[in-house]
């Protein structure tokens, strides 16, 4: 099937080609106009640029079609996929590159696992120590708030008397 669609793809390129070649520019259809030998053309002076256009645009569709087609060929042929799911490596390569190497790890994956829980384990204790510096802050900012409270209402008691000897409201709105 491949070698058929390739045979027709080759055809329609050499097609496609011979007929876009057989056509007239632009510029030529001036110099016909004063009989710059329009005459002796195989069409014609205006006949061939219909017949020509059909004709390239059915080749440009066949190439465009046979290209498609082979390129979905192309694809059907392959046994790996480019993102296919599942992919693993063999470990016999890695367990080689450690043999080259000259040191082979009896416990490498012991090893990864001590990690992960040492390194779970410290952002645990960071968390927790996080949390505590916060709430402590907190509890700093709410004293001082406290202080910060008590200082404006004496300082209002304070005005309210040398104003005029009346008591300032205690609670402030």
């Amino acid at each position: 099937m491949s070698a058929i669609v390739t045979t027709l793809h080759v055809i329609a390129c050499i097609f496609l080609i011979t007929v876009v070649l057989l056509q007239r520019g632009k510029g030529a259809q001036v110099g016909a106009v004063f009989g710059g030998g329009g005459g002796a053309t195989m069409f014609g002076s205006r006949g061939a640029g219909n017949f020509l256009t059909k004709l390239t645009t059915g080749a440009a569709t066949v190439f465009m079609l046979t290209s498609l087609s082979l390129s979905y060929l192309g694809i059907l042929g392959q046994d790996e996929r480019l993102f296919e799911a599942g992919v693993e490596q063999p470990a016999v390569a890695e367990e080689s590159l450690f043999e080259e190497i000259g040191t082979v790890p009896a416990e490498a994956g012991t090893a990864a696992e001590e990690a992960a829980d040492d390194s779970g384990a410290a952002l645990e204790a960071a968390t927790d120590e996080a949390g505590a510096l916060i709430e402590e802050a907190a509890a700093g900012a709410g004293a001082a708030l406290d202080e910060a409270t008590t200082g404006v209402e004496a300082a209002a008691d304070e005005a309210a008397e040398a104003l005029g000897g009346s008591e300032a409201p205690s609670e402030t709105p």
